[in-house]
């Protein structure tokens, strides 16, 4: 299929050739139905040419008779008229029930096709990078899914009837035409240039515009998802008007695109339809003139131009199409955007499980930047034993989170290296290294399911037995018995239908079913508050002592127990210790802690400092 390269995202083609060649790869993997869908095109189409060569046949031997002029009513064939109205009657039912199975043909492969982009799109998110959806807006990336799919969709739908289908027709035609008069044929094949060639000179420029649309598309999604996501924060501050003005621009911008590329799909289309009529014109007064002369039957001249309409209209069919297909390939260059993208952080070709974790973690020597212009952490180096609670603390900005990213390996350090057991983390497979960890976020995100669902995240095999386990762990079990449904009492989008304490207590819970080694906890109780806070933290205490623990904390209270602290100031480490032992030095971690409202002790005892 299509393979990401690096780099690739700046180089988007957005031409029907790119279109075609996008998608080819999904078609190629139905040859059955490819291969039966243009059976059924062909059987079609020789019954509609077959119609006219009847009304040749009726004219020509029927009606007229070996080309002999007779009164109307006089030397009529009545045996040939009505073999070949049998035949035609035969041929109906026939043609129908083949045109019912290749429609239900099209719309099956349509949909496996749009559903392996679909798929294959998800799937490529998942692989890519946390920076990645740091840069993009998510009303951005949601348009890919709601509007640029949807697009590709509308056009693979039509394709085989407004595309496949009239070529198959217009190239059986075009043999038809050259055996009725090759001169006249000749003449009616200018249609072609003129249907297919004249309207590309402007399908470039209007792909540009059809991708131009997509994208201003995508950013009014994105401010109105911003808008809904801040709506607290807008009407609290009175941002309504200054929340409409943005969406105004970028409302306005849309408006002149759409209409740019409006206009050159009519013009392409315009320039289409007058080609058409011109040439049928003519092809009509020279065929007229050709019967007139004795050099072409009455009976082919009708037949002629009735497989000539035919044929006008299904090239007609093909140019009114074209705006879709415009669109379509529009559509595909921002998907090709998405799957171009290379995730920075990937797991090596010789990649091994990660074979267990016995020693230590290590941060060697490590410089990270999330944006190449600054680094948050500078040469930082720090072990931490197995078994051992660490906590990072700082302002701020100071890199206590970004470690615990790089150990998680979100992202990769520029320079240095995040091992454990000496092992580079980079060298292992992801899956084997985040198996050995538990984390809880600030943010506990739950899932619109059942908590049981909730908590089986981290396990999928986990037995009800174990769910209630590392619920009574998290003591969430006796306020999830309380509940009407318990374990299976749903829990609303992100948890909506749950307090704060008892959404952090089941993430804490969905940490611990996997029994990690290693426990992550990210400002797991900032957002929550004092009494909740002291007794999430006294849960947390109490589950981390036959682990190894990183906790990240703003609150210092909550991290005085920890057998050791680490200090960060502007990306460096500047103190590390137990509480008091930092205490004692007077340095950046007392100044913290007085001013959270701590207190300490002179050396010698002499003298309290304290602030309330």
């Amino acid at each position: 299929m299509l393979e990401a390269t690096p780099g690739a995202h700046n180089q988007v083609d957005i031409t029907l050739t790119a279109l075609r060649r996008w998608l080819w790869p999904y078609f190629a993997v139905y040859p059955f139905f490819i291969a039966t869908i243009l059976l059924a095109l062909m059987f079609e189409a020789l019954f509609n040419v077959a119609l006219p060569i009847c009304f040749k046949l009726i004219i020509d031997y029927a009606l007229i008779g070996n080309d002999m002029v007779v009164e109307i009513g006089k030397a009529v064939d009545k045996a040939r008229i009505t073999t070949i109205i049998i035949l035609l009657g035969i041929g109906v039912p026939l043609v129908t029930g083949v045109g019912i199975g290749r429609c239900y043909l099209t719309q099956s492969m349509t949909a496996n096709i749009i559903r392996d982009i679909r798929l294959r799109m998800f799937d490529h998110l998942q692989r890519l990078s946390m920076s990645f959806f740091a840069q993009r807006q998510m009303g951005d990336l949601l348009s890919r899914f709601s509007g640029d799919l949807v697009t590709v969709e509308t056009m693979l739908i039509g394709f085989v009837s407004w595309v496949l289908f009239p070529v198959v027709n217009v190239v059986i035609s075009t043999v038809i035409l050259m055996t009725l008069s090759w001169k006249l044929a000749l003449v009616s094949l200018l249609v072609w240039p003129l249907c297919l060639f004249v309207p590309n000179l402007f399908a470039n420029t209007a792909s540009q515009a059809a991708y131009q649309k997509k994208k201003d598309e995508a950013q009014v999604l994105a401010v109105v998802q911003e808008n809904l996501d801040a709506r607290t924060v807008i009407r609290s501050y009175r941002l309504e008007q200054w929340s409409r003005d943005i969406f105004s621009g970028k409302n306005a911008q849309l408006c002149a695109s759409t209409r740019r590329y409006g206009f050159l799909s009519a013009l392409i289309e315009h320039i289409s339809v007058v080609g058409i009529i011109t040439i049928h014109v003519i092809v009509l007064g020279l065929g007229a003139y050709m019967a007139w002369q004795g050099s072409m039957t009455i009976g082919s001249l009708a037949a002629f131009q009735g497989i000539f309409l035919a044929m006008s209209t299904y090239l007609t069919w093909v140019t009114q199409y074209m705006p879709q297909m415009l669109q379509a390939a529009g559509a595909v260059a921002r998907l090709e955007e998405i799957i171009r993208e290379v995730p920075e952080v990937a797991d090596a070709p010789d990649a091994l499980p990660l074979p267990g974790f016995a020693g230590d973690i290590r941060l060697n020597n490590v410089t990270f930047g999330y944006t190449p212009a600054m680094h948050n952490l500078e040469n930082v180096s720090v072990t931490i034993k197995r078994g051992e609670r660490v906590a990072f603390v700082g302002a701020s900005g100071s890199g206590k989170s970004t470690i615990l990213n790089l150990v998680m390996r979100f992202y990769d350090p520029q320079a240095g290296s995040v091992t454990i057991d000496g092992i580079d983390v980079r060298q292992v497979t992801q899956a084997s290294l985040r198996a050995r960890m538990g984390v809880v976020f600030q943010e506990s995100f739950l899932f619109n399911l059942s908590i049981r669902e909730n908590l089986r995240l981290g396990r999928a095999d986990a037995t009800d037995a174990e769910v209630e386990t590392a619920a009574r762990a998290a003591e969430i079990h006796q306020a999830i018995k309380e509940m009407p449904k318990r374990y299976d009492t749903m829990v609303g989008e992100r948890g909506g239908t749950l307090s704060g304490g008892q959404r952090q207590r089941l993430a804490i819970a969905r940490a611990l079913l996997n029994n990690p080694e290693i426990l992550i906890l990210d400002e797991a109780t900032s957002a929550l508050d004092t009494v909740t806070e002291e007794a999430i933290s006294a849960t947390l205490e109490q589950v981390g002592r036959s682990r190894t623990v990183l906790m990240v904390s703003h609150r210092l209270e909550s991290v005085r127990h920890m057998d050791r602290i680490v200090v960060l100031d502007h990306g460096r480490i500047v103190e590390q210790g137990r509480h008091d032992e930092l205490i004692a030095q007077d340095g950046c971690y007392a100044r913290l802690w007085l001013t959270q409202g701590g207190s300490s002790m002179s050396e010698d005892g002499s003298e309290a400092k304290a602030s309330v």
